[in-house]
């Protein structure tokens, strides 16, 4: 029986007790929470990612309790570039031929953006579940017919008495942040219709690991996918994957989509030792590449050279906490309004107005944001890059990384 800090953990996913330690980051402050004053009392947590043995999957083992971590949370889905989206709409319109007056619902609906857009597009039954007080409220500002809950089984049942059963479930980037995976699971199969359409999103977990993008882990992220793991998630409700592909989206996103079926699949699981074979080089090239960040950094340092990063997001914070790389770094940059004047979480480094790069012209500017979105930030800061100062990338993919990320 394993056991973290005198407590029992199990699998979200399957269970099982047979479970190895892959890395422990250490303690670190909430990613998403920023700062108002520089020396604010931080919450912190230990980081670490453990691997099952039974069924794959990589996840965190000690994840943050829901009412902690979303207690403070406001971070909308309008705030992010969502180049997806004109894809996902295709499919779900052309592809599969979704009916306009299919009973559809969102879990994790945040701000209701998505459900907004396929409102303007004449889908009529919409149903949104949205656990956070800012998210349900922007939904709901959005005229999106939204519920204030997480998914349980008891709010299963009550949906389906109030709207009937589904015809077309959504999850975008919701799976990797429960812990109750199993009653997620069955919720799912309270809510749809047989041979519903489910569509997902997660973190490419396949991704992370060849890339070496430590950045990715962080404590909202409880749990980490790939094809394999997804096909087993499926088959635990009878679902089986019609279609998947992958693009660019805070790193590499994987979509399926999966038609549900009451009957159950039995699954097995061939994919474990090449899985584990990539994440035992993921976690043996963690110290090197904590070290190699930090003397890339230290050398710019001695020849005293001013070192900024471009993004305040989640993955920021992570891969700058989790290196130590903060002391290093005089500014951070960010486009969004509601994240300037504020700090970054556990380094403290103050946020600034991207409009402010050119005046305060680090030597060095780290770009933080996803790599669908770096040539935009490049465009715009065209007097920056012609002054002979430099972009480099700290987080994969992007043709701008320092040679130590290979």
């Amino acid at each position: 029986m394993n056991t973290y800090l005198n407590k029992k953990i199990y699998c979200n996913l399957c269970k099982s007790s047979d479970l190895e330690e892959i890395i422990n980051f250490g303690k670190h402050p909430i990613a998403h929470r920023l700062l108002s004053q520089k020396n604010e009392e931080e919450f912190q947590n230990i980081v670490n990612l453990i691997f099952c043995k039974e069924c794959g999957l990589l996840q965190l083992g000690q994840p943050i309790p829901k009412e902690e971590l979303y207690s403070n949370y406001n971070w909308l889905s309008s705030w992010k570039n969502n180049p997806q989206t004109d894809r996902l709409i295709y499919l779900i319109n052309k592809e599969f031929e979704i009916d306009k007056n299919s009973n559809i619902i969102e879990i994790g609906c945040n701000d209701g953006s998505f459900l907004k857009i396929l409102k303007n597009l004449g889908y009529k039954n919409l149903i949104g579940i949205e656990p956070s007080i800012d998210g349900y409220k922007s939904s709901c500002r959005n005229k999106i017919n939204t519920i204030n809950s997480y998914l349980t089984l008891k709010n299963a049942n009550k949906i389906v008495e109030d709207y009937g059963h589904f015809d077309f479930l959504i999850a975008r980037h919701v799976i990797e942040h429960i812990t109750e995976i199993d009653e997620l699971l069955k919720s799912i199969k309270i809510l749809l219709k047989d041979n519903a359409l489910i569509l997902i999103e997660v973190p490419n977990l396949d991704f992370i690991l060849k890339s070496f993008d430590y950045s990715s882990i962080w404590e909202e992220h409880v749990n980490y996918f790939n094809l394999d793991i997804l096909n087993y998630f499926f088959s635990r409700i009878g679902g089986q994957i019609i279609h998947n592909e992958t693009y660019l989206f805070s790193g590499e996103t994987l979509l399926v989509f999966a038609k549900f079926s009451e009957k159950s699949n039995n699954i097995k699981e061939t994919y474990l030792p090449k899985l584990f074979n990539d994440i035992s080089i993921f976690r043996k090239r963690w110290k090197s590449f904590k070290q190699e960040i930090n003397k890339y950094l230290r050398h710019l340092k001695i020849q005293n050279k001013k070192i900024a990063v471009y993004g305040a997001g989640c993955r920021a914070c992570s891969i700058i906490n989790f290196t130590g790389i903060g002391k290093y770094i005089d500014y951070c940059f960010d486009d969004q309004h509601e994240k300037q004047n504020k700090f970054l979480p556990g380094s403290h480094i103050p946020i600034k107005s991207g409009a402010k790069l050119t005046d305060l012209n680090p030597d060095y500017c780290l770009l933080a944001v996803n790599a669908e979105n770096e040539s935009n930030v490049i465009k715009i800061h065209t007097d920056y890059s012609n002054s002979r100062k430099k972009f480099v990338s700290i987080l994969p993919p992007s043709k701008l990384l320092p040679n130590f990320f290979y």
